[in-house]
């Protein structure tokens, strides 16, 4: 029998953060839950901010926890993309780090693009031109003069591996959601930072996904009475670790990591960096497995989270269950939404912000919660379809399948809608797609697996998948025309 080998997961999304425990033996992977809490954002100094305190005490009492069940081998940290926190000549943060939902970077890209135009900054990096981009975010610190203290910039599973381990780095995959990294060349493109005042000193060599960076500091165990273990840099990117866990290596699926945000992306060998692939707002990202990752940005739960958010204000019990109980009674293809519009980029009312939109473009206004709930279910699901549109015109690729994996698995009528739009089946798993995926790039650092593919091969034996089939096609492709209509008129304004 194989020795079991124990890798501590550490999972931070931007409304919560999980820790599981993984222990892997004769090709069989078991995790155990040790560790839920809360990602509650704070406001300092008017800027909205991560509680970086909060969430290094719940790290470490994930740590304690670990050890008190049975100790671990390795620990990674996975997180959301694109922030970071800066360290002082002390090596200490200088502040908390900002939140990409801070309202500071609203007129930053506008001045970029007088230096270096968008389809520059797409053609050297690849990525996707938002708002939050670590790059406009940058920009936003320069102006607050944040560089004056700032000695070393991490992004945040960075941040926290050097907490964990002392050592500075920036892991490749969350290094490719920055706007300032180069997926031809693997480096920092200095044709962006230059011209921008950005200090190439700010930043840290690059490693690929699956680097052990060194073991736990010593302080650090002593604080907790935990022996030392080694410190992985798995994939920083959350993303990235959910798309590693794809219970399928065929060539020819789509993927979705389903969450707050929607993932919908395909892998290739090569970036692509066309004008068309830019205007598509299409983003092109570094997998665990070398691979690109050409994917969208959706915003995606988080729609229906903020929507509950204001609704329990009236019903405290309210569940997500008995949302889609309501949305599923309710009638179909009334009115859509773009997901993507600025109005739903920032927390509020969100079904008076869904009201607001259906009555601009002309639409059917949503009244109950049922009705809204379906709104938006629908809407992403068809948004889904535009997405899968603009892949296949841009890659040649014709993809056969989904592959849906994080939490957005556990909504069934989001899954079925899916299936239903794009008109091909759906594969639904694994839930804690991001957690396996962590766990994999560990086990591959350690040498217990060979690759990503076989840790997929072991993923797909270990965990229940749920397949979906579309139906009532005539009526979804009668929809998707509407939704295409309100698109173009949308964009067109």
């Amino acid at each position: 029998m194989q020795k079991k080998i124990h890798v501590l997961a550490i999972d931070l999304g931007a409304s919560n953060g999980r820790a599981f425990l993984g222990r892997f033996a004769d090709q069989k992977l078991e995790i155990e839950e040790i560790h839920r809490f809360e990602n509650r954002p704070l406001t300092v100094n008017e800027k909205l901010c991560w509680d970086f305190d909060s969430l290094w005490d719940e790290i470490k009492t994930s740590l304690k926890k670990a050890h008190v069940s049975g100790g671990f081998d390795s620990v990674a940290i996975d997180t959301w993309g694109v922030d970071y926190g800066f360290l002082d000549r002390e090596g200490k943060l200088s502040e908390m780090p900002v939140h990409y939902r801070d309202n500071r970077t609203d007129s930053i890209p506008e001045q970029v693009f007088r230096i270096i135009s968008d389809f520059d900054l797409y053609r050297l990096t690849g990525n996707q031109i938002l708002k939050i981009n670590t790059l406009f975010q940058l920009i936003a610190s320069k102006k607050e003069r944040q560089f004056e203290q700032a000695q070393t910039l991490l992004f945040m599973p960075d941040l926290f591996g050097f907490f964990l381990s002392g050592n500075l780095y920036s892991e490749r995959s969350i290094a490719s959601t920055s706007q300032m990294f180069n997926p031809v060349s693997l480096s920092w493109e200095n044709a962006i930072l230059t011209p921008l005042g950005i200090p190439r000193s700010l930043l840290q060599d690059v490693i690929p996904s699956g680097t052990i960076v060194g073991e736990l500091r010593q302080e650090l165990c002593r604080e907790l009475n935990i022996p030392q273990s080694k410190v992985i840099a798995a994939a920083g990117h959350d993303t990235q670790c959910a798309i590693a866990a794809l219970p399928s290596n065929a060539p020819d699926i789509a993927f979705l990591s389903c969450g707050t945000w929607s993932l919908f992306g395909t892998e290739l060998d090569s970036p692509v960096l066309t004008y068309e692939s830019m205007k598509d707002d299409m983003s092109n990202e570094l997998g665990a497995n070398g691979k690109i990752d050409y994917l969208k940005n959706i915003n995606g739960l988080w729609l229906i989270q903020e929507c509950r958010r204001e609704w329990r204000k009236e019903n405290s019990c309210l569940d997500y269950s008995e949302i889609e109980r309501m949305a599923n009674e309710s009638e179909p293809f009334r009115s859509f939404i773009d997901p993507d519009d600025d109005i739903f980029s920032s927390p509020g009312d969100f079904p008076q912000k869904i009201q607001a939109f259906c009555t601009e473009t002309g639409q059917t206004v949503p009244t109950d919660i049922g009705a809204i709930a379906r709104c938006i279910y629908e809407s992403l699901a068809l948004k889904y379809r535009y997405t899968l549109d603009q892949i296949q015109k841009n890659t040649g690729k014709k993809h056969t399948a989904l592959h849906i994996v994080g939490g957005g698995v556990q909504s069934r009528i989001l899954c079925q809608f899916a299936s239903d739009s794009l008109g091909i089946p759906v594969y639904a798993g694994p839930i804690e797609a991001t957690v396996f995926g962590n766990m994999m790039i560990q086990l591959t650092a350690l040498g217990a697996i060979q690759n990503i593919q076989s840790g997929r091969s072991i993923i797909a034996e270990s965990v229940q998948i749920q397949k979906y089939v579309p139906h009532e096609q005539g009526k979804w492709n009668a929809a998707y025309q509407q939704f295409l209509r309100m698109i173009n008129k949308e964009n067109a304004s």
